[in-house]
């Protein structure tokens, strides 16, 4: 598994994806993207692109895997569910 959390605005989060599908590509590892909303682009992965079955994007928001570490004390098991 190859996971991705491309961050910043959008330029550079499309930079980051088609490197790590390519990098997935040759490797033959699935691929993961983690997409968070933040300062740079606040919008959802799915309301700029359409998906394919063969790309898993995973939407998450960090102040629910943060309440989740302080409350459960172990690792930020949200993002690998």
């Amino acid at each position: 598994m190859i996971y991705l959390q491309p961050h910043s605005g959008l330029a550079n989060r499309i930079r980051v994806i088609v490197s790590g599908l390519a990098f997935s590509a040759k490797q033959g590892h699935p691929l993961i993207i983690y997409w968070k909303k933040d300062s740079g682009l606040n919008c959802d992965f799915h309301d700029l692109f359409r998906t394919s079955e063969k790309l898993d994007v995973r939407q998450y928001d960090v102040r629910i895997l943060i309440l989740d570490r302080f409350k459960n004390k172990g690792p930020l098991k949200k993002i690998f569910d």
